[in-house]
């Protein structure tokens, strides 16, 4: 997925330091649902908030040993506090490798924004479905491989009202399918955020670009503070000892 941004720069994880939040993912997390999801965590929590983001990515960009499978050219995002630091799409950006980010930032919470970039929208098969649980693995084992206690939060990609656009053809069909995955192998050790079912936005409220897959500013917006509601009730019910609405909730009606 490709986003283009206005100001170049670039990142050594040496600058890394403590944080309260971790968000990491793909595009979305450099556009507006990153940018909002930032911007909340940050306002109502007043904590440490680190947010990166690379267009494109898939977890085996985030957990890559080889600097090369972590560089991408579509776009990247570091925001730190009310630090935003941007790299445009057309220029090489480096994601610092997960593990060593783990150890650095020693998150509390870690919120995860994977999936459209491993949902093989176009050709969806068994083998499609053997390799997006194989990604979201990548992600649980360098958790337990860095013995991370951050509570974990995996939120899935969310509905389109273009199904079959180009040029990534992403239908809610294999939208459905891919949540079902993530679930079932995120889970226990991450909390799934399901953005089709579980926060409340119907098919009809939210609205992609003409590509069918990316947001404007509006419905990025209304994405993560969907999202981001939702984890902080589920945070809220723990406190209280209550539960809440589950975040996983049977699937609706496709239209």
């Amino acid at each position: 997925m490709k986003y283009s941004a206005l100001i170049i720069f670039f990142i050594s994880s040496a600058v890394f330091a403590n944080v309260e939040t971790l968000i990491i993912g793909d595009s979305h997390v450099v556009g507006p649902f990153g940018e909002n999801m930032h911007k909340i965590f940050r306002t109502k929590t007043k904590e440490d908030t680190r947010t990166l983001g690379l267009a494109g990515a898939s977890p085996s960009n985030f957990v890559a040993a080889n600097a090369k499978q972590r560089t991408l050219s579509y776009g990247f995002a570091d925001r730190n506090n009310e630090n935003e630091r941007l790299i445009k799409g057309g220029t090489a950006a480096e994601l610092p490798e997960l593990g060593p980010l783990l150890a650095k930032t020693n998150p509390n919470r870690i919120v995860i924004e994977l999936g459209d970039n491993f949902a093989d929208y176009r050709n969806p098969s068994a083998n499609s479905d053997a390799s997006a649980k194989k990604q979201v693995q990548l992600i649980i084992s360098e958790l337990e491989k860095q013995n991370s206690k951050a509570t974990c939060y995996w939120v899935t990609p969310t509905w389109t009202d273009k199904s079959g656009s180009k040029p990534y053809q992403k239908t809610n069909e294999r939208l459905v399918k891919l949540i079902d995955i993530i679930k079932k192998t995120a889970s226990p050790r991450c909390t799934v955020i399901d953005s089709a079912n579980g926060i409340g936005l119907q098919q009809s409220d939210i609205k992609t670009g003409s590509d069918g897959l990316h947001f404007d500013g509006t419905n990025g917006k209304k994405w993560a503070e969907a999202a981001a509601n939702k984890i902080f009730e589920i945070e809220k019910a723990k406190q209280s000892g209550t539960k809440s609405a589950p975040a996983d909730k049977t699937s609706s009606a496709i239209k």
